[in-house]
């Protein structure tokens, strides 16, 4: 059995993670990696021997690379060290893809925008750990800024912002430092998409994500899950950080929020499953009862199948009512359907609280109209309904055990509800 780390290694060396999809967006990936400085500046590059912890053997690269910077007026080469991730683009690709199912909105516009953003912030660079040389001021003067993970971490105190050529042998000690050495950042901004640890947070409130990494043990904290998070990436068409990024600046990039994601929906099919499971118990116990346009009933014995589908998102499994849609199927080989509204409680406890119209009182018995065009009656569990009043367009229903209640048509709205 491959490992997740093995597999990572696999997907970043090959194009084993490469969909087969010509829509040009893996080559828009591989033209933006050209912007990763470090990879094609280096001098050298080889397989890290000591990585961070928790890093997988053999996915980390090691390189020293050359930037030129401005001394005393005058331009000369500055040297430095860092350790990074450079997926294949097809696995990029793939996350992007993937992310911008989440938003309504042309794929080849999301494709764009998520391309241009990293590329901006890193060139699809992932600097796992030592020395980032940035001209932030913009006047042609390098400052060190020590990453782990990803994101600009402090680990020795002044070096982040600082100018100084601090030889190769300083650097690697910077780099090669244990998370135990971590003493804060800033922003705690992750690459390639700059995620925000509130923007983890919010999608994924389970992580447990600190909202301050200005303090060295939320700091370590946040360098973990970042971590965790691109390994896990790597193997799969899906990068939490990319979308959760997206999602929190999908109003402002595209005018429109992002569609819920599985793992949101859970809760809702869970519910749907709850209430599907109850009705099926009712169907087999015989809870409900049909009657065929005539008005006779249909025996149990006649029926060969019995099916539902829910119409609408539930609210709660154990409240909530819900639109339901029946399908009696007879062993005669025909198939009765027809919808009603239901409550179920977790037990055999289910009733119809609605039934589309339009509908007529016919002899004492509720008649539901379906364009099929077949009417059917509806009892519920053993004691069948029958009409107790019929006036205008409120029908009174009356349980065989006594019990009252109301079934109020609203023509307008083409709806029966029961009150």
């Amino acid at each position: 059995m491959k490992t997740l780390a093995s597999i990572a290694a696999v997907c970043v060396a090959t194009t084993l993670c490469k969909p087969a999809l010509a829509d040009g967006l893996e080559d828009m990936v591989k033209a933006a990696m050209a912007s990763a400085y470090i990879k094609h500046s280096s001098t050298s590059c080889k397989v890290a021997e000591t990585v961070p912890e928790n890093w997988p053997p053999g996915l980390v690269e090691e390189c020293n690379y050359v930037q030129w910077d401005v001394v005393g007026g005058k331009k000369k080469k500055r040297e430095a060290v860092a350790q990074l991730v450079m997926p294949d683009g097809g696995v990029i690709a793939n996350w992007i893809r993937t992310a911008c199912l989440r938003v309504d909105v042309s794929a080849a516009a999301c494709h764009a925008k998520l391309v241009k953003t990293a590329q901006l912030n890193t060139g699809f660079q992932f600097v796992v750990a030592g020395n980032v040389l940035e001209d932030l001021d913009g006047n042609g003067r390098l400052e060190n800024y020590s990453f782990r993970n990803g994101i600009t971490t402090v680990i020795s105190p002044g070096f982040n912002g600082s100018e100084t050529d601090h030889s190769l042998d300083v650097q690697r000690q910077i780099m090669h430092a244990s998370d135990a050495k971590i003493m804060r950042m800033r922003s705690g901004k992750a690459r390639y998409w700059l995620t925000l640890p509130e923007e983890m947070a919010n999608a994924h409130p389970d992580l447990n994500v600190p909202a301050d990494v200005g303090l060295p043990q939320t700091a370590r904290t946040w360098a973990g899950i970042v971590r965790d998070e691109f390994v896990a990436a790597l193997a799969s068409p899906k990068n939490r950080l990319l979308e959760a990024a997206l999602c929190a600046r999908a109003k402002d990039w595209f005018g429109k929020s992002c569609k819920p994601s599985l793992a949101e929906l859970a809760p809702a099919k869970a519910a749907s499953q709850k209430l599907l499971a109850c009705d099926n118990d009712l169907m087999k116990s015989g809870q409900y009862s049909f009657q065929d346009a005539e008005g006779r009933a249909i025996a149990r014995e006649d029926v060969s199948g019995f099916a539902a589908a829910l119409l609408d998102k539930p609210q709660a499994a154990d409240t909530a009512s819900h639109e339901l849609r029946m399908k009696v199927t007879l062993k005669s080989g025909s198939v009765r359907t027809f919808e009603v509204r239901t409550y179920c409680f977790g037990g055999a406890k289910a009733g119809p609280l609605s039934i589309d119209c339009p509908f007529e009182c016919d002899g004492g018995r509720l008649a539901v109209t379906q364009p099929d065009p077949a009417s059917y009656s509806l009892s519920f569990g053993e004691a069948p309904l029958s009409i107790a009043s019929c006036e205008d367009d409120t029908i009174t229903v009356k349980r065989e055990t006594g019990t009252a209640v109301v079934l109020q048509a609203n023509s307008s709205q083409g709806e029966c509800v029961l009150n």
